[in-house]
């Protein structure tokens, strides 16, 4: 097809007239897929043989991802004006509940990308709900988020991410700081799971997994998500000095298979945590997920998305993702440990604990320390590592209920959000880059469509079915009843 054919740039408006339901469709993948529309331009013309400018390429993704946010938007709508009984308890028709051998799981993370408008401009978000179609029913027809006990184990929900009351709030550190620069905002990512497992009357890896005390298996790990030094374990010199005819026969290594993936469906918005939790909840409810025997939500310790938990999610099982927890059981020990093996043999000995579901003596450990090295005049080092055992002991203690990893195995479940932390990066691969710039609507647009290509199922052959069936005057929505 040659560009002339084409709707002009210069129009007001594209007439998707013009446009067979299968070119829209290539023009669409491309613009979703692609990491640039301009590679989506070029990819267009090397395979498909189809002149489309890349400007044209962004309109048309911006204008079909709108589409795909109206239906979102109002399905939304209907899920939150239905009773609350039937939201968490109810299924659609037609859609079979998770069978014995199945367990439902909720993940959510956050990722980064850069907004044209400026960090400090205060009425971002009040401009991004007022456009959001399903804002109004989330307000009025949402009873409000109960009110957390004293003595509850996760602190309130904290204000948005662009709410100009943020930078009041307390320090998250499971929460991703920005890069430097002025434009870069949060977009969520959330994962709705049906995966298979079974349960076990007994923890089926009571010992670790010989990959948790790989010294530098566990320092990449680390340095991933803290940048910290890595830890170095006892000398080995003493195991190298053993003629190899006498070196003991190696001991079985421990292994644990988690639950196996199943069915997956990807809910990515820029929209508030509080109304990206009830696009999740609707993506939960039309997956059958709330008529599931056993349930999970598994996330790292940042308070937003444990609000999502509690606002949305309270009958799933919580679970702190344990390689997070074990991020800070190492910063402890590296801070602590007298010389050079001394660090590395605390963490082996706390992640152990911490994998039996025995947290609390891990607790009890730093506490100790923490009295015994009470007196600020010890010097820098000693206040260095006081901050460190600081900020493990609150987070390990305001998650501690979410750390019985022992008897997470014994249902089944999760013990990692690694599936949602690998989701983020493939929906950044898309939307973050330095030179990227993103309006609003536009974002929430592709972001709309990256998560629906990269969701199981027939996502997109269903938005176009229901495209097609539109045109022609035959309105054709999943029923959420």
């Amino acid at each position: 097809m040659s560009q002339g054919l084409l709707p002009s740039v210069q129009e007001p408006g594209i007439d998707l007239g013009h446009y067979s339901t299968t070119l829209l469709d290539l023009i669409c993948y491309a613009a979703a897929n692609k990491p640039s529309f301009r590679e989506a331009s070029l990819d267009l013309a090397k395979l498909s043989g189809l002149s489309v400018h890349e400007k044209q390429v962004e309109r048309l993704g911006k204008r079909l991802g709108s589409e795909r946010l109206a239906q979102r938007d109002e399905q939304l709508a209907r899920f939150l004006a239905m009773p609350l009984a039937q939201r968490c308890d109810g299924a659609p028709k037609g859609v079979a509940p998770p069978d014995q051998d199945q367990v439902a799981v909720v993940m959510a993370d956050a990722g980064m990308l850069q907004l044209r408008a400026a960090a400090n401009d205060e009425t971002a978000g009040a401009n991004a709900a007022a456009a959001d179609p399903a804002s109004a029913v989330a307000t009025t027809s949402e009873p409000p988020a109960p009110t957390p006990r004293a003595d509850a184990d996760v602190t309130p929900d904290p204000v948005a991410a662009d709410s100009p009351n943020a930078a009041t709030e307390e320090v998250d550190y499971d929460q991703d700081k920005p890069p430097s620069g002025r434009h870069w905002r949060e977009d969520k990512v959330g994962l709705v799971l049906l995966m298979r497992s079974q349960v076990s009357a007994t923890d089926p890896c009571p010992d670790i997994p010989d990959t948790f005390l790989d010294a530098d298996r566990v320092a990449q790990i680390v340095r991933g998500l803290k940048k910290s030094a890595a830890l170095q374990a006892d000398d080995q010199s003493a195991q190298t000095a053993v003629p190899p005819d006498s070196q003991p026969e190696p001991e079985p290594q421990a292994t644990y298979e988690g639950p196996k993936l199943q069915l997956r469906q990807v809910v990515a918005s820029r929209r508030s945590w509080p109304l990206f939790g009830a696009l999740l909840a609707c993506a939960a409810y039309l997956a059958g997920l709330a008529k599931a025997q056993r349930k999970a939500f598994v996330a790292d310790g940042a308070r937003a998305i444990w609000g999502v938990w509690r606002a949305r999610f309270s009958s799933y099982e919580p679970i702190l993702d344990f390689i997070h927890a074990m991020t800070y059981v190492y910063e402890a020990a590296k801070a602590i440990g007298q010389d050079v093996g001394g660090g590395w043999r605390l963490y082996a000995e706390w992640i152990t604990w911490t994998w039996q579901g025995q947290v609390g003596r891990v607790i009890e450990k730093l506490h100790q320390w923490q009295q015994d090295n009470a007196d600020p005049q010890q010097g820098p080092a000693t206040t260095s590592a006081r901050n460190a055992v600081q900020r493990t002991l609150g987070y390990l203690e305001n998650n501690q209920e979410r750390m019985k990893y022992d008897a997470y195995r014994k249902q089944g479940l999760p013990l990692v959000s690694s599936l949602v932390e690998s989701m983020v990066k493939q929906i950044s691969r898309r939307v973050k880059g330095t030179e990227k710039f993103w309006g609003e609507e536009g974002a929430e647009a592709i972001l709309q469509l990256r998560a629906d290509y990269l969701s199981d199922g027939a996502v997109m052959a269903d938005f176009w079915q229901r495209r097609q069936a539109s045109a022609t005057g035959q309105r054709s929505y999943r029923s959420l009843s």
